[in-house]
């Protein structure tokens, strides 16, 4: 179980309803804060395995930064622009949908870090401007791309804008069969043991 607190100012009736999902789909210890005075109590903090914010502040990210605790950042589309200012975060997800906190969550599990594909979609689809913002990195992670085959690559690259096996299949012209012989190679060189686990370790590469 995950002591996990939820930090809003925005939308109370919004944090509710995330923590209820959560609650009804994990066995996670979930707090709401909406006082930023506990902020400055490093004992507080330190007591929660996870933080997820849902809101971008500059001074709320570096003290959560300080103290080395994951963290997971709701974004919405009008906050793109504020996205620098997020730094070493474990995991990046849309506002509003909890069922990404589940996957963003299973993410930090494994050991890796998440950003969901409406957030990247968004991202690049925004030419006029440039972002630099940084996920957490593991800096003893593999060179992925050395280690897969050219057409393991490809199938990644479809796992990661969440196809099914038979969808993979048909934008390769190959096999539903062969499209899980592929992942089954890449679940066995990059040593994880499920589709979230793959897309997790491929994710910053496609």
């Amino acid at each position: 179980m995950k002591r996990i607190l939820l930090i809003d100012n925005e939308n109370t009736k919004n944090a509710t309803n995330i923590c209820k999902y959560l609650k009804s789909n994990r066995k996670n210890e979930i707090h709401i804060l909406n006082n930023k005075v506990m902020l400055n109590d490093q004992w507080f903090l330190k007591y929660f395995d996870l933080i997820i914010v849902s809101f971008i502040n500059n001074e709320l990210l570096s003290i959560i930064n300080k103290n080395n605790i994951p963290f997971i950042v709701q974004i919405g589309s009008r906050d793109l622009h504020l996205i620098q200012l997020v730094k070493n975060a474990w995991g990046i997800v849309s506002k509003g949908s909890p069922k990404e906190l589940i996957l963003a969550i299973q993410a930090i599990e494994a050991g890796g870090c998440y950003i969901s594909a409406k957030c990247k979609e968004q991202l690049l689809l925004n030419e006029n401007h440039h972002y630099s913002f940084q996920l957490y990195e593991d800096k003893n992670e593999t060179d992925i791309p050395s280690v897969l085959t050219e057409m393991e690559l490809k199938v990644l690259n479809q796992l990661v804008n969440d196809k099914t096996n038979q969808e993979i299949a048909d934008c390769l012209y190959i096999s539903k069969r062969t499209v899980e012989y592929y992942l089954t190679s890449c679940m066995q060189k990059l040593n994880v043991k499920s589709r979230v686990g793959l897309a997790v370790k491929i994710a910053k590469f496609c």
